[in-house]
């Protein structure tokens, strides 16, 4: 899933040419699937297929990861407009999937993620379908 998947990084303000190493504070990913055939992760844990119309794709947002010394609320929000910016930048995806615990869930809440977008999947985890007028509604609301 390598090649399918985009990292964006958050570190400590740094300086090109600096000796001294960057601090890693977090990170997100958003991974790609062109068609079915491309599984997103959610798909191979669970067993569970999402359909694709052929032309369009479909992303999941993967491995939000926050380090302890980060303000952990923020970065995550931060980290999130990022990744959905950069899905709303190729006009060809559709849809984005984020599998995650149900404790998690309330962050995706708290960012403005409509109950109604989130899927239980068994007694821990969940699942939240965004179209790509959720996620343009979601960074509306974050950057009036």
């Amino acid at each position: 899933m390598q090649p399918r998947t985009k990292i964006i990084f958050n570190t400590a303000d740094s300086q090109i040419g600096s000796k001294k190493p960057t601090q890693f504070k977090g990170g997100i990913g958003v991974l790609e699937s062109k068609n079915a055939d491309e599984l997103l992760p959610i798909e191979k844990s669970t067993g569970k297929r999402f359909p694709r119309t052929p032309g369009e794709k479909s992303v999941e947002i993967v491995r939000l990861t926050v380090s302890k010394d980060a303000e952990k609320t923020d970065l995550s929000k931060e980290l999130t407009s990022a990744a959905m910016n950069l899905i709303v930048a190729d006009q060809s995806i559709t849809k984005a999937y984020i599998y995650t615990s149900k404790s998690h869930a309330v962050l995706y809440r708290r960012m403005g993620v409509p109950q109604t977008r989130i899927q239980t999947l068994d007694e821990r985890d969940v699942y939240i379908e965004l179209t790509r007028a959720d996620i343009l509604e979601l960074l509306k609301k974050q950057n009036p």
